[in-house]
């Protein structure tokens, strides 16, 4: 089993408030899942993977967005927990951008080269909706967790 964190180094790292947090574990929209670890009783804390700490962050981004609490924590497991082809779960690309997408078709976790746009990528018809897509940066993300739970270990 991998590292996990408890709910305080969640809050720092995925740059959302613990009340928040808190809330979002109390209504279920963030779910315990492999890896992380649940309070048997009173007085010992959860323990979160850093998948979850991820899932935290991307739901806290989408949010501040508009898209609903408990519709970013779905779609952002197609990038924590499942992954992708050739992308296992949380990780990012070695070449290009590494983007979560969220249209009214669903969630994808989609890789771009790093010399077509987004734009470019969507006028060619790569499959999102022409009306609306969402495209969050999974790298971006990802560092920026990644650093910040750095800095409290």
């Amino acid at each position: 089993m991998g590292a996990t964190h408890p709910l305080g180094r969640v809050s720092y790292a995925a740059e959302c408030p613990t009340a928040v947090l808190s809330r979002w574990l109390e209504t279920g929209v963030i779910e315990m899942r492999t890896g992380d670890v649940d309070s048997p009783n009173q007085g010992i804390p959860r323990q979160f993977s850093v998948p979850r700490v991820l899932q935290v962050a991307a739901v806290r981004a989408l949010n501040s967005l508009g898209v609903s609490p408990l519709r970013a924590a779905s779609a952002s497991l197609a990038w924590t927990d499942h992954g992708t082809a050739g992308l296992a779960a949380g990780e990012v690309f070695d070449d290009g951008g590494t983007f979560l997408t969220i249209d009214d078709g669903g969630a994808r976790v989609v890789n771009l080269p790093s010399d077509v746009g987004l734009s470019a990528a969507i006028l060619a018809g790569a499959g999102w909706n022409p009306r609306a897509t969402i495209f969050l940066d999974l790298r971006r993300l990802r560092e920026r967790v990644l650093d910040r739970l750095a800095e409290i270990a």
